[in-house]
């Protein structure tokens, strides 16, 4: 997955992966849809790269779908803390 041994002159591997989310999410462009989905097809640890990024979003959306109950009162604390935080108060 290096640069200088991509399969495709077109995209190199690092530019592959930085847009792999945008491919994912279906927020790329069209015109570097089928350019990056070609490179995906023939750089193998690219190709990888993907299918382990939608296992990951399967796995997370699977468990989404389960029981999401909070216990009791959380949700009531964590409405208490941000009644409590002003615009001027330093979160992070």
């Amino acid at each position: 997955m290096t640069d200088q041994t991509s399969p495709d002159p077109h995209v190199a591997c690092s530019e592959a992966l930085a847009s792999l989310q945008l491919f994912l999410d279906g927020e790329l462009e069209r015109s570097r849809v089928d350019e990056l989905a070609e490179h995906l097809v023939a750089c193998a640890p690219c190709g990888d790269r993907v299918e382990f990024e939608r296992h990951v979003r399967t796995v997370i959306r699977a468990g989404l779908e389960g029981d999401l109950s909070v216990p009791a009162g959380l949700a009531e604390r964590i409405r208490g803390c941000l009644d409590d935080v002003t615009p001027s108060d330093d979160v992070l």
